[in-house]
């Protein structure tokens, strides 16, 4: 079977963008057009030289790109607006592999590939979906898959699947674990409880009007998916929590793989891996400042929780070798979150002090680093054992 010429493609990509782009300049400005092919026609003559070019503007370009081309089309014939968003799904799905394969796949050294993963998946990627191809009132279904941002995890995870393989690193949604025993099942069951009871507690800290209620007279009440505060039906809050679950689980495996090999020969490997690859889940989460509507206490609040669950998630990855568990943690934890009721949100007090934020905050990322601590502290065995066939 004759192999696929990425490189070809990834030619045909660039001159199509060239081509589409002066369609559709009076859409983009004049500046971000002149920029956008001057870009395109460098990368197309540079060839094998413009290895990081291409991984710095092309995965944007072409996502950027496609979209508008398929919106435009989508606001001039709304008959088609299915069929287009099937195009629009698939297409989005496909359209990063040939730079991937060629550009990033070809970068040798350890750091540079972190950096340029951190750019694809939280910077480039993130145009996924900055286009409503479709609205509510056209097809509920597909505009909160579309809004919901469900294609930018798919797409993040076909990405970070075949980079790991091109770096020479296996994706291990399921790592068969070696010598597990009652210990091991033990250890991970309780480790499930705790993160069970963490989701309440961290749910209901928030709401707590006194000291008494932060560990009883918890209202289950004020969660409830039918009257969520934040999406309008249940769809939207699933859509919604496996979006993040699943994205943001496989850019922590990607993470952690490649700083296990950066720390390889180092002491602390998988002390760094656990507090790096927390620390860029947490800092992904100020982006909130600029793509929703939470307040500037909210969302520092957020990232120091972020950091703390970011640590313990890390280790549970690296205890059980399977992203799935990881996801469906995430997942859970999210659903929960975004089914809080509006009376819920307004309870909202932690003991009714201006900084109640804080206290929240500092109490939750306490209880989230000693969990770790002990977490990682009493299973070092198992968790080097699956660093090794992790890398």
């Amino acid at each position: 079977m004759k192999k696929i010429s990425y490189s070809k493609i990834l030619t045909i990509q660039i001159v199509l963008n060239i081509v589409f782009t002066l369609l559709i300049f009076n859409q983009i400005g004049i500046f971000f057009f002149i920029f956008q092919e001057i870009i395109l026609i460098l990368v197309l003559f540079l060839k094998k030289k413009n290895i990081y070019l291409s991984v710095v503007f092309l995965p944007f370009i072409f996502m950027y790109t496609y979209g508008l081309i398929l919106y435009t089309i989508a606001q001039t014939n709304l008959k088609l607006t299915l069929p287009i968003y099937i195009v629009y799904f698939t297409g989005m799905l496909l359209i990063l592999i040939p730079v991937v394969k060629e550009k990033f796949g070809k970068i040798k050294q350890e750091l540079i590939r972190l950096i340029s993963l951190i750019w694809l998946v939280l910077i480039s990627i993130h145009s996924v979906g900055i286009f409503p191809i479709v609205t509510r009132e056209q097809n509920e279904l597909l505009y909160a898959i579309n809004a919901s941002g469900i294609l930018y995890a798919f797409v993040t995870f076909i990405c970070v699947y075949i980079l790991l393989k091109l770096w020479g690193h296996d994706f291990h949604f399921n790592l068969h674990v070696k010598n597990t025993g009652m210990r091991y099942y033990g250890v991970l069951l309780l480790s499930l409880l705790f993160i069970i009871w963490y989701t309440f507690f961290s749910i209901f800290l928030g709401l707590a009007q006194s000291s008494n209620e932060i560990f009883n007279n918890w209202n289950v009440s004020l969660i409830n998916p039918d009257y969520s505060a934040k999406y309008i039906n249940v769809v939207e809050i699933v859509l919604n929590s496996l979006d993040p679950a699943i994205y943001e689980e496989v850019e922590r495996y990607g993470y952690i793989i490649i700083l296990l090999v950066i720390f390889k020969s180092k002491k602390y490997q998988m002390q760094g891996a656990i507090f790096i690859s927390a620390l860029l889940f947490s800092l992904s989460h100020i982006g909130n400042f600029f793509t929703t509507d939470m307040s500037f206490n909210d969302v520092i609040s957020q990232t120091i929780v972020a950091f703390g669950l970011g640590c313990f998630l890390a280790v549970m990855l690296l205890y059980t070798g399977k992203v799935w568990i990881n996801i469906l943690i995430h997942f859970s934890f999210d659903f929960l979150v975004f089914s809080i009721t509006d009376i819920g949100y307004l309870t909202v007090s932690i003991f009714n002090k201006n900084n109640g934020w804080l206290l929240k905050s500092s109490i939750e990322l306490c209880i989230l680093l000693f969990a770790t601590f002990i977490f990682a502290k009493f299973n070092k065995k198992i968790l080097k054992m699956n660093i090794e066939e992790l890398i």
